[in-house]
């Protein structure tokens, strides 16, 4: 009974270390908070601010941009705020930090693009499986994004001294 005892004991001191952590981070780009959150100026009513820094970063997820003719960029419509970026040349990036992996992000609005890697299903994109720790989406049209919620999952060791 007691080398029971201690092989679990044991095994479950060695499988600390080896934890996975998920973590949920949402780019809101609808509301005053979420753009207050990212750094973004609301626009004033039918008018827009163009996205230019290199990245936005919430929590370990950074989201960064290129655009097409027309700027990525968050407008105020009619008192609505998204995120908007089109095709011929625009494309949002989700990245995080090598040990973390984006498993999923799930889209609020209007998404026509492509997704590398992985698969975008109507508002849903997921890995496939495959660990990757950016993803990139193209426009093929205009995307009119309200919120970006991303699922990251951390894996990393752990020192059983270390929070």
């Amino acid at each position: 009974m007691k080398r029971i005892l201690r092989f679990f004991v044991l095994m479950s001191v060695l499988a600390l270390p080896l934890q996975v952590f998920a973590d949920t981070v949402t780019f809101d780009f609808s509301t005053d908070e979420g753009l207050k959150a990212l750094g973004i100026a609301k626009p004033a009513p039918k008018k827009w601010t163009d996205l230019t820094a290199p990245a936005y970063t919430l929590g370990s997820v950074s989201m960064s941009c290129t655009h097409a003719k027309t700027h990525t960029r968050v407008l105020n419509s009619k008192g609505k705020t998204e995120l908007r970026f089109y095709k011929n040349g625009g494309s949002i990036t989700f990245s995080v930090p090598a040990g973390q992996h984006i498993t999923a992000v799930v889209f609020t609005g209007t998404v026509s693009s492509n997704a590398n890697p992985g698969t975008l299903n109507g508002m849903e994109w997921t890995d496939n499986g495959t660990s990757t720790a950016s993803v990139t989406f193209t426009a093929t049209d205009k995307n009119y994004i309200e919120t970006a919620s991303s699922l990251i999952r951390l894996t990393r060791r752990r020192s059983l001294y270390s929070p």
